[in-house]
């Protein structure tokens, strides 16, 4: 048996497969393994990008949110996942970007998903004047509510 750790993780990233599928969006993949040795949660493609989505889990009493746990070693990796698959895919007329879902849960109930809408660049940070045209914004969605 999975580590409640290991196992609440996956059930985040089902939740916001359906979540996505619901909005629209076509998935192309979940957990994706890459060459980098890591992999991408949720690829998929809403209108005209590419989006790589990055799922993260945290027990709503927990101190630090979902979203603060995503250090600058796994934007370094999500940043490497996205041009891996950019030179591999050759999908030069879907606009790359990377999304952050963030799930609050209690025990295994989900009580809380937040869609961030390219919350990070998917080049390098000194790069970030490039994707001026990307704007952030997020959705939050109560689990009831789906």
């Amino acid at each position: 048996m999975l580590p409640f750790r290991h196992r609440r993780g996956l059930s985040a990233e089902d939740h916001a497969a359906r979540y996505l599928k619901k909005q629209g969006w076509r998935l192309l993949g979940q957990r994706v393994r890459t060459a980098t040795g890591s992999d991408i949660d949720i690829l998929a493609v809403d209108g005209n990008a590419l989006v790589f989505v990055e799922v993260r889990s945290k027990q709503a009493e927990s101190l630090i949110s979902a979203e603060a746990s995503i250090r600058h070693k796994k934007q370094k990796s999500m940043r490497a996942n996205v041009r891996f698959i950019l030179r591999k895919r050759r999908v030069a007329i879907l606009r790359p970007r990377i999304d952050v879902i963030a799930v609050d849960m209690e025990g295994d109930r989900i009580i809380m998903l937040r869609h961030h809408r390219a919350a990070l660049p998917w080049d390098s940070p000194s790069r970030r004047d490039s994707n001026a045209d990307v704007h952030t914004y997020s959705t939050y969605v109560h689990m009831d509510t789906l």
